[in-house]
């Protein structure tokens, strides 16, 4: 029976001892896992979320170029004044608009602009008056670049950047 009691015992410890040295062993340590590990643990290597939004949001700035560009512009001013005289019920108004967008895939540009002016109210000059002008003008333009820019090849550029920050 001391025996038995015994050889329980001996198996006993000899599986605890089993069972405690397999985690405990050592894992064979390659440069490459151990740089990784490191990595992964070392607090200057962790990226907080404002400086990662941070980064994404430049990086999206490369990604403008293709959007349409927009842009409006009002004036207006009172009083005019014409050699020496003025007229403080005289006008001037000018407007312009406009939309601009780059192609990145060919390169071409495109763009209309409108703008109008008009001018009422003049001053006299003496018994010489003046019309009201009204002048209106629309212009639209295509670009081709056919050297430097040929196939959009440069406007690419800022595209190609963000794919290769995105990575």
């Amino acid at each position: 029976m001391k025996t038995t009691l015994l050889f329980k015992f001996y198996l006993i410890s000899q599986l605890f001892i089993f069972v405690l040295a397999v985690p405990l062993s050592a894992n064979t340590l390659s440069l490459d896992l151990f740089i990784e590990d490191a990595l992964a643990h070392h607090p200057s290597s962790k990226i907080n979320k404002q400086t990662y939004i941070k980064n994404i949001r430049a990086n999206m700035a490369n990604d403008a170029i293709k959007d349409w560009t927009v842009f409006a512009n009002a004036s207006q001013t009172s009083g005019l004044s014409l050699f020496g005289t003025y007229d403080d019920s005289g006008r001037y108004n000018a407007l312009s608009s406009g939309l601009s967008k780059i192609f990145t895939q060919s390169g071409t540009r495109f763009s209309t602009d409108f703008q109008y002016d008009a001018t009422t109210n003049q001053p006299n000059l003496g018994s010489l008056s003046f019309d009201d002008t009204y002048n209106y003008e629309l212009s639209v333009t295509l670009t081709q670049p056919l050297l430097r820019n040929a196939f959009g090849k440069i406007d690419r550029y800022p595209l190609i950047l963000k794919e290769q920050q995105d990575k």
